[in-house]
């Protein structure tokens, strides 16, 4: 992390070095899209449902592609409490409940309703090859599995790893993009 502070009488700006790239702040609740550099506002400040941390966590939202991210990104020994090994379970498959048969249901739906988000947003008609940074339990590698695409992913987490890796089958590397040293241009999609 890093900082380098601008400043005149007419606008303020903040440049931080972050894991996500460069972000300038421009003006309060401000900061630059991840994704797409776009300008991005605070969508809302809100703790973990947990209550596993005393953190608080600003929401931005792009005003441009629509993605919502966690601005300044929580440091490693925050992410570790909330990504522990029960985050990643869910109900029990073989149990015939109807809590979880709505539950599976619901979460179904959900990654099939986000692969659509994604594919329409950005315009992509045929399958490719696509590397998810943070791929939690897998569900939505899974989903793009299921259209067609070449999948892969990088979990930090060793509990979503080993589900993605066990349960799934998927391609999953347990760490950062760093630590997965990947070749440029591996994929179509990150």
């Amino acid at each position: 992390w890093w900082m380098f502070f601008w400043g005149n009488k007419r606008r303020d700006a903040i440049l931080y070095g972050t894991p996500y790239g460069r972000q300038w702040l421009t003006g309060p609740g401000l900061v630059s899209c991840p994704a797409c550099r776009g300008v991005a506002r605070k969508y809302l400040t809100d703790t973990d449902v947990e209550r596993l941390t005393d953190q608080e966590f600003n929401v931005y939202r792009c005003r441009g592609c629509g993605l919502k991210f966690v601005f300044p990104p929580p440091e490693s020994a925050v992410l570790d409490k909330l990504y522990h090994s029960t985050f990643f379970s869910s109900p029990d498959k073989g149990k015939r409940s109807l809590i979880n048969k709505l539950f599976l249901n619901f979460e179904t739906r959900s990654f099939r309703n986000r692969y659509n988000l994604i594919t329409g947003k950005l315009g992509l008609t045929a399958p490719g090859r696509i590397l998810d940074l943070g791929c939690g339990n897998g569900k939505l590698l899974v989903e793009f599995r299921n259209h067609g695409w070449d999948v892969a992913g990088v979990e930090p987490s060793p509990y979503g790893a080993q589900i993605c890796t066990q349960e799934y089958g998927l391609k999953v590397w347990q760490g950062t993009l760093e630590q997965a040293q990947i070749p440029a241009e591996s994929f179509d999609l990150v």
